[in-house]
């Protein structure tokens, strides 16, 4: 295990806490305990672990209070939490802010809490990894900003050069079949843009801004 990933287990039965601890240590993981869910939270603020581990018990007085703070820590967004239960013990009913990750009935055998340990914590591992891509355009988007703005910028000199060309200026004729080439070839590379659909792009120059076009002069 390159990194020790800390595991903060809440539990009010000192039995029951070294029945969920020593099985992790022994994989390798550092792990903190407490009894109940009022300190669990305050410690997991300063200790930011990587899993909470809470029974049942644990959140009789506050009752979900544990989950819901964490939720909406921002510093604790990735934080996978393991609800672990009697089968006999009521149903922990709670909102979307306050829904454990995994829930784990006990009697269960130490490879069982050793997986769900291990897959959670490839979960918070793959959530770190993808949040940043969250935030980043997509590649359509990239191309599509200057496309347009290219476009656009044709279409309007387009205009200007067909009522200097009704105006009986011959250079505007000569210019506009080249104006009509670049608006049919910006609109190719659009549907070539349109086809990529949603890749992430890496990160890029501001976002482009054409040059405004100056007034044109009236022809003498």
């Amino acid at each position: 295990m390159e990194e020790q990933q800390l595991i903060l287990i809440v539990d009010p039965d000192p039995a029951r806490r070294d029945g969920l601890a020593h099985p992790l240590i022994r994989q390798g993981y550092r792990v903190q305990v407490t009894a109940d869910g009022a300190t669990a939270l305050e410690v997991a603020r300063i200790t930011r672990p990587q899993m909470v581990i809470c029974a049942r018990q644990a959140l009789e007085r506050d009752g979900a209070t544990l989950y819901r703070g964490i939720r909406s820590d921002a510093r604790l967004r990735f934080t996978h939490l393991l609800h672990v239960a009697e089968r006999s013990e009521p149903f922990l009913h709670t909102d979307d802010d306050a829904a454990p990750d995994d829930l784990l009935f006990r009697p269960f055998l130490d490879m069982e809490l050793e997986t769900r340990v291990r897959l959670g914590l490839d979960r918070v591992a793959l959530l770190r990894r993808v949040a940043p891509l969250r935030n980043v355009p997509t590649l359509r988007h990239e191309l599509n900003n200057p496309l347009f703005a290219v476009s656009g910028s044709a279409e309007s000199v387009l205009a200007r050069l067909q009522i200097l060309a009704n105006g009986g200026i011959s250079a505007a004729e000569d210019l506009i079949p080249r104006v009509e080439r670049i608006l049919a070839a910006a609109e190719r590379i659009g549907q070539i843009v349109h086809s990529l659909g949603d890749l992430p792009a890496t990160p890029s120059a501001p976002p482009f801004a054409a040059p405004e076009q100056p007034p044109l002069k009236k022809a003498a």
